[in-house]
């Protein structure tokens, strides 16, 4: 059984576009080193991963690049053929994919799982039927990234709401997000129906609510990535200057199916119209999953 120690970006996304490749290296385990820095999410992701494991690494973006630069190596056999066990492996696909390359390139020796296994998780919260998941980021990272602000994600919710009435959004992210959930929860009519979970969810739970929830919508992130992963349909929003990313890291099965669409932030009826057959689809297929009674608005304490 080989063994590597391999340096990695923060990201959960950026991890997962590298294991859609590693994963598939038969006889191998691998300790992944994430830079040792706040929320620690891409660490606890790892952990639940067979045949990974993660740690906390005192490297940034910018050493992983440095390294990469004084050891080119066009595929992972010849990279692998200059490593010694205990050296550390500096790796990254954010430059590749960040060009509009598609991930089936990055370490061409390697075959792609783009749904590679994640494992079975459980979860407090219990949702009803037709779950849309949504995503909004903190209000700097939206005025950074040129996103949709609350109101305009109000704006879209109720769009939704009028043709589906019987939506209930999931609100995710992390504490870092609450400012924007909170805004969107002040601006949304009565009848729009959602849960509140920014913020309350751990890693295991985030897997099992986009295991389930029948769509998921929301700014580019490392729940889309988990999403593909898993194999379930979603729009992704993007900025503009990542448009080159949108969908070079995706499994191109899923783009041509449209379980995958990818948009750069737009007018919300725009966007509305553009999901809107395919909410129709997901919506009317047979649920997979026990649901419990439709809330009447809110239902953030649904738990058991």
């Amino acid at each position: 059984m080989k063994k590597f120690k391999v340096a990695v970006p923060s990201g959960i996304g950026d991890f997962s576009w590298m294991w859609v490749k590693l994963s598939t290296i038969k006889d191998a385990e691998f300790e992944f080193f994430v830079p040792d820095a706040w929320p620690y999410r891409t660490k606890q992701y790892i952990d639940l991963l067979p045949g990974a494991k993660g740690s906390l690494g005192q490297h940034n973006y910018n050493d992983i690049k440095v390294w990469e630069m004084r050891h080119r190596a066009p595929n992972w056999e010849k990279l692998v053929k200059t490593y010694d066990e205990g050296d550390f492996i500096y790796l990254q696909a954010n430059e590749h994919l960040g060009r509009g390359l598609p991930l089936v390139d990055w370490m061409p020796d390697l075959e792609a799982n783009f749904h590679y296994f994640l494992p079975e998780t459980v979860s407090r919260f219990k949702l009803p039927r037709h779950c849309i998941g949504v995503h909004f980021a903190a209000i700097k990272g939206i005025r950074n990234w040129k996103a949709w602000m609350p109101e305009t994600w109000a704006e879209f919710m109720t769009l939704v709401s009028k043709s589906f009435p019987d939506v209930t959004f999931v609100m995710l992210g992390g504490i870092w997000d609450l400012d924007s959930a909170q805004e969107v929860k002040g601006l949304l009519p009565e009848y729009v129906k959602y849960i509140d979970l920014v913020g309350k969810t751990t890693i295991s739970e985030v897997i099992k609510i986009l295991r389930d929830i029948e769509y998921y919508i929301g700014y580019s992130s490392g729940l889309n990535c988990m999403r593909n992963v898993l194999n379930k349909p979603q729009t992704t929003l993007w900025p503009a200057h990542q448009i080159e990313l949108m969908y070079s890291w995706v499994d191109p099965e899923n783009i041509h199916s449209r379980d995958y669409m990818g948009f750069t932030y737009d007018a919300p009826d725009r966007i509305f119209t553009r999901v809107k057959n395919k909410l129709k689809e997901v919506m009317n297929a047979k649920p997979t999953r026990e649901c419990v009674k439709q809330p009447e608005r809110e239902c953030g304490a649904l738990q058991r």
